[in-house]
């Protein structure tokens, strides 16, 4: 008998954790659907829908591109099934959106119920199961960032490699297989696949808009337009990707100036997250019995969540405030 209460006391929280987790993702896609549908409306009012010329479509894609990259980058980027295969591809991550989700909510489930056995409390549980979601979605920020960053490098390199090359008498679709050929990933990759829809038929403008929808460069706003103009209208298209190469390189001189200037900030970040656990730690092994009524009374554990909260609101600040919007 006390065993079955035991197992109803531990799957009592963990029903608790699963409905809260469905309601919130049942609000999350309502509030993606009304803002789709609220969307949808405005662009049919203002006209977007309809025929445009090269000279405000092709501006409407760039800005497009950047609300889709402000998006996938945000807390909402693991919404939907797309969004998350999107988020783990620009990752580097090859494995499938739903094994990863589904091992990431299979640890969270054995985590709450392994720490509820521990401690007997189901507030201290939960704060595990954040702190693994916080643990995985950091994880993928920081691949992605560094992802980021090595693509961006690798296009300024392969769009002056695709300026000489047309200015050699290359047409461009040739000077595309070259950079595929010669660039490692990510960028190698992104430029492969612009030339395998081409050779399916696809024309050049759809091929770059499909293959730049799925990455996070702002860069590739201004690649997309460029295309999109030389292809209907004509022109020398080596100049502009020769200065749209110079642009690249100076934004990341400039952004790795900014890092530097907000790495003060940064240090101090970590020294301030650190410090509270590692003075838990301290006085929890030189004076266990003060620090007892933390973990054992309801008070002590509430005191506990809330700095543990605290905590992950002050990171979210200091992020805030580190970052340089240019």
């Amino acid at each position: 008998m006390p065993e079955w209460t035991t197992i109803a006391r531990l799957l009592v929280p963990i029903t608790v954790f699963l409905l809260i987790l469905t309601l919130w993702y049942i609000v999350v896609f309502s509030f993606h659907a009304l803002h789709k549908a609220r969307k949808q409306k405005l662009n049919a009012r203002i006209g977007v829908a309809s025929g445009q010329s090269a000279a405000t479509e092709a501006p409407r894609l760039w800005r497009e591109k950047a609300e889709d990259t402000n998006r996938s980058a945000g807390p909402g980027a693991l919404l939907t099934g797309g969004r998350l295969e999107r988020l783990l591809r620009n990752a580097g991550v090859q494995t499938a959106w739903q094994k990863v989700l589904g091992g990431l909510l299979g640890t969270m489930i054995c985590l709450f119920g392994i720490t509820y056995l521990l401690s007997g409390s189901w507030r201290l549980a939960l704060a595990a199961d954040v702190v693994t979601l916080v643990a995985a979605r950091t994880v993928i920020r920081r691949r992605t960032d560094r992802r980021d960053a090595l693509f961006e490098v690798q296009l300024a390199d392969a769009l002056a490699l695709a300026a000489r090359a047309i200015q050699a008498g290359h047409p461009v679709l040739s000077a595309f297989y070259m950079i595929a050929e010669n660039t490692p990933s990510p960028v190698g990759p992104f430029f492969a696949g612009i030339c395998q829809q081409q050779a399916l038929g696809i024309s050049i403008e759809e091929s770059v808009r499909t293959a730049s929808a799925g990455c996070n460069s702002p860069d590739l706003g201004l690649f997309t337009t460029s295309i999109i103009i030389q292809s209907r209208t004509g022109g020398d298209l080596s100049p502009v990707l020769e200065r749209l190469a110079l642009v690249i390189r100076s934004r990341i001189r400039l952004s790795r100036r900014v890092r530097v200037l907000t790495a003060q900030t940064q240090f101090s970040k970590r020294i301030l997250l650190a410090l509270p656990f590692i003075m838990l730690l301290l006085i929890s092994l030189l004076n266990p019995d003060y620090m007892a009524p933390l973990y054992t009374s309801f008070t002590g554990k509430t005191l506990l969540m809330a700095a543990g909260a605290s905590n992950l609101l002050g990171a979210w600040v200091m992020n805030r405030m580190a970052v340089v919007r240019f």
